[in-house]
């Protein structure tokens, strides 16, 4: 779930900071949405960081204590 998280607010900022719909695709960068004006200083990446454990801790913890209380075969390999 955290790459999905992290892409999406990757997307937003793309757009947030004003960048076009054509700018998806640059030439200069391999990846989608990633011009190379696009980035955050470290504090910013560790802010990101400390935001996707956030939200996702309430989820993990969720699904711990689903997987502890329930004895199906599947679980194990998630």
């Amino acid at each position: 779930l955290h790459f999905y998280i992290i892409h999406l607010l990757i997307v937003a900022t793309f757009f947030i900071e004003g960048h076009p719909a054509t700018e998806i695709n640059s030439p200069e960068s391999f990846f989608f949405f990633r011009p190379p004006s696009l980035g955050f200083p470290l504090v910013g990446v560790y802010a990101v960081w400390l935001f996707v454990v956030i939200i996702l801790y309430p989820l993990c913890r969720k699904y711990d204590r689903y997987k502890s209380t329930h004895d199906k075969w599947w679980l194990s390999y998630l």
